[in-house]
């Protein structure tokens, strides 16, 4: 979906990236998107920003310890840090959280209400959907059945 990421520009307010996330979708940079992703990030360097997180801080440590070790989840625990602790909202202020990854919705909807009072959690095809009723985008559809045809379909199942 690297083909779409200026839809996240639309709605004319500012993209926050956690570290772990971008590190995530780029670190190997012969995987499927990767370039594409780092060329959007710089060629919109005053829209898209990226929040450092402890979490990915200390993965980078323990990391150059250990190469070969993984750590899971990396990117949806940054995600969660930077919403609690990285984004500081006015009281009129609203962030949304766009994820395809169920388990990170559950996690910050038991997260203290005054940062679910802030933040709205909504899913990849949710935003889509959104975008297309909003008729920013021809079709939702069309994004995924891209995303499937350029080999992205196994993450990007509703619910996976």
């Amino acid at each position: 979906m690297a083909d779409s990421l200026d839809y996240l520009l639309y709605p004319g307010v500012p993209v926050y990236v956690p570290d772990a996330v971008l590190y995530e979708a780029t670190r190997d940079s012969a995987a499927l998107g990767a370039p594409q992703i780092l060329d959007w990030v710089q060629r919109n360097s005053e829209r898209v920003r990226t929040i450092s997180t402890e979490v990915f801080f200390n993965y980078i440590e323990s990391h150059a310890a250990n190469p070969a070790r993984r750590e899971k989840d990396l990117g949806e625990r940054a995600a969660i840090e930077a919403i609690h602790d990285g984004m500081h909202l006015t009281p009129d202020e609203r962030a949304v959280l766009i994820t395809e990854d169920d388990r990170v919705l559950r996690r910050v909807l038991v997260l203290e209400a005054e940062l679910t009072a802030k933040m709205i959690p909504i899913t990849t095809r949710d935003f889509l959907a959104g975008m297309e009723n909003a008729h920013r985008i021809n079709s939702a559809d069309e994004v995924y059945r891209r995303a499937e045809d350029a080999g992205r379909g196994r993450r990007l199942k509703p619910g996976s």
